[in-house]
């Protein structure tokens, strides 16, 4: 029996513009796999970073249901959401979001320090995520020490310190030359293979999407595959 880490059923979103009401999901309904890498693509303005958003808990439906982890999000409350945030998924954003004086291992150490780890162990987990994404000669470097392949590999590192289920990356490739796009391609490969992480793209790159597991392609809202 198919195991799946995120559905959705008849899923609506719209925001307003002005006196009107713009829907940008419309009535969506999906399952992806688990432990797969999975994409989603589709042309700009078609509902792909709302549909990410959604799934992250960072945005809430109108109506329809969408599960992920186990856990029917519209169910949860402000609290909950926050705990589904830190600890089953992780989210890597597109401009990596690292806090400018805080070193590389310091920036992957955060999340796990706001979920209560202890520095101990937190540490060894961190430098072991550095070393596993090649990275273990940059600990103490600032990110503005950093190239966009590194802070990119880094921003995987620190999406995985709490050890989610699900792995949700915005253009992961997005900025990146062709070496290192094929860097985070193969890095999003074995992290499905030898720690069974679910992995959820947003992406316009060619070379992700012929990774993929499952792609899904959205257009105006609605999914056409």
């Amino acid at each position: 029996m198919d195991e799946y880490i995120v559905s959705t059923s008849d899923l609506h979103k719209s925001y307003r513009d002005g006196a009107s009401a713009v829907e940008v999901i419309r009535g969506v309904s999906f399952s992806l796999p688990a432990r797969k890498l999975c994409a989603l693509v589709g042309p700009s303005g078609s509902g792909k970073s709302t549909l990410l958003n959604l799934i992250a808990g960072l945005d809430t439906p109108e109506r329809g249901s969408l599960t992920s982890c186990s856990r029917e999000l519209s169910r949860l409350s402000s609290d909950e959401l926050a705990d589904y945030r830190l600890r089953e998924i992780g989210i890597v954003f597109q401009f990596f979001n690292f806090l400018p004086t805080l070193s590389l291992l310091e920036n992957v150490e955060l999340p796990a320090k706001l979920a209560g780890t202890k520095q101990a162990p937190l540490r060894e987990s961190a430098m072991s995520l550095l070393r596993r994404v090649g990275l273990e000669g940059k600990l103490s470097r600032l990110p503005r020490e950093l190239s966009g392949g590194e802070l990119q590999r880094g921003a995987i590192a620190r999406a995985l310190i709490n050890s989610p289920k699900l792995l949700l990356a915005d253009e992961p490739t997005g900025n990146l030359d062709r070496a290192n796009g094929a860097q985070i391609i193969s890095l999003c490969q074995e992290l499905v293979s030898e720690l069974g992480v679910s992995i959820f793209v947003v992406t316009h790159d060619n070379e992700v999407i012929n990774a993929a597991e499952r792609v899904l392609r959205i257009e105006d809202g609605k999914l056409l595959t």
